[in-house]
Parts: C-alpha cells; structure tokens; sequence
C-alpha cells in the first residue's frame, strides 16, 4: 500500500507535467543544470571533468534516475493489471525493464562497485574491456544513432504526431509532453553534432590523431557542410585556455550530462502517467 506521503511526494513533485507552474520548472532545470556545467567547465575544468568523466558523480546519478524510473513504471503496471488493462501494463512493464537495463548498464552491472572482474566474452568484444553490452563493438555502432532518435522523438513526437491528428491522451500515454522537450532536446543535438557533423570539420588534431587524420578531416561538403562549418568556427572561437578551445575541444566527454538530463525526461514522463486516471483507454 501507498503512504500519504508518497503520494504526495510523487503528485506533488514529479507529476503535473502539464500545469503551468511545472512547465515553468521544466525549463528551469536543465536550463540551470547546464549553465552550471558550463561555469564549471570554464572556472574549474579539473572539477568538471571530475563529475563528468566514466563512473563520475553524473554518470552514477544517471543510473540513479533510470532505477527510481524502473519503481515508477512498475508501480504503474501492477496498478494497470489491478484495473485488467493488460495491454497498457505489458507496455510500461517492458519499458521498465528497459530502465532497468539502461542502469545497470550505466553502472557496468556492478563490476567496479564489487570489483569483478571482466568475463572473457567481454574482454573479446567490449572496446571498454568491461561488463556490458552497449560497448561491445557491434551494439555501439547503433547506440548513438539510437541517441538521435530518441532525442528527437522525445523532444518533437508528440507535438508532431498531435498535429496529425492523433488523440492527446493516446499521445500523453505514449510519449513524453512538449514540455519535457529540453530534457531530450541536449541529447539529440549533442548526438547528430557529435556523430553526424563533427566528422565533416576540418578542425586540427594533434598527438595520434593528427597522425590518423593527416591534421584535418574531410572537408565539408553536400549538405553537412554549412552545421560543419558553423561547428568548425565555434571551436577555433573558443578561448584557447584551460584545454577548452580549438584542437583540445572534444564532444565525448559532455555525453553523460546529456544523457542524464535524458534519463530525468524519462523519469517526469513515467510520473506524468500516474495522473492519469486511467478510466477510459
């Protein structure tokens, strides 16, 4: 059974998506959560990279979200079921499962948490010579172009599909409310800079990457090369300092705050769905 207070805590604080005071707090967060990150970037670069660099603050919090995410969701199915809406608690079952995995993953199923070691299935197949799957060589060539369309489906989807006419409930049920946009809308666009522009700059390289790419890469061209270019100019602008700018700028290392701010969209769209009263479907 449900306390009063958890209730209270999950309707008051994580739910209501679509009131006005929530759309409000909607593009505060990330909007101040990534202002901090890039102060933090420019005052103390050894302290960003602290929080953001493999099995950092960020990254454990991501895992965080998605294993609160996985109780939200299977909380919402057993209540489903209650009322025999099968299909519905099949769907948010297997999405919680989903977090779940996403969590886990997140943390590498534990293995330097209680220091174990690495299987030998994945010493041959994960390029992060750890427990998980996304790593391996095969998963991770479709991980960030999942990244992409996930971020877009999540920012846009429902506002897109809304204007094709389809039911708002259905939409509400389905996907994540345009007010969540700004928790997907980082992820999409640090994914399609980072994996589908990026490669067409021509920004220097040094060290071993220079080596491999001869000083530059391909030069822009078709219809990548304006976003190529504009990509290309924001880098050589960039202040020349603290390893921030021109060659020294590098996009992985900002994926974990982009892909936490994707786990919070995910964890306000699981509670939004407790609001529902779900009488009619």
């Amino acid at each position: 059974m449900k306390t009063d207070a958890q209730s209270k805590f999950f309707k008051g604080i994580l739910a209501e998506t679509n009131s006005v005071r929530h759309r409000y707090f909607h593009l505060v967060v990330p909007s101040l959560f990534l202002a901090y990150l890039l102060a933090t970037k420019f005052i103390s670069p050894s302290f960003y990279k602290t929080l953001v660099i493999e099995d950092g603050p960020i990254e454990y919090a991501t895992a965080i979200v998605y294993f609160i995410g996985t109780f939200l969701g299977l909380s919402l199915a057993r209540r489903l079921t209650a009322k025999g809406l099968w299909g519905w608690a099949g769907f948010y079952t297997l999405m919680s499962v989903g977090f779940l995995f996403i969590a886990m993953e997140e943390i590498s199923w534990g293995q330097r948490i209680f220091h174990l070691s690495t299987p030998e299935f994945f010493q041959e197949r994960n390029i992060q010579d750890e427990i998980g799957i996304h790593n391996m060589s095969g998963f991770r060539l479709l991980l960030h172009p999942a990244y992409i369309g996930i971020g877009f489906v999540g920012a846009f989807g429902s506002l897109i599909l809304s204007r094709l006419g389809l039911p708002t409930r259905l939409l509400a049920r389905l996907l994540p409310s345009p007010n969540l946009f700004l928790y997907f809308l980082p992820c999409f666009l640090f994914y399609l800079a980072a994996e589908v522009i990026s490669p067409f700059t021509t920004v220097r390289y040094l060290g071993d990457l220079a080596a491999v790419y001869g000083g530059k890469l391909t030069v822009p061209h078709g219809i990548l090369a304006v976003p190529a270019h504009i990509l290309d100019a924001f880098r050589d602008l960039l202040p020349r300092w603290r390893g921030i700018g021109g060659e020294h700028f590098t996009f992985w290392r900002h994926q974990e705050p982009m892909e936490f701010l994707l786990s919070l969209g995910f964890l306000f769209f699981t509670a939004s769905l407790r609001d529902d009263n779900w009488s009619s479907v």
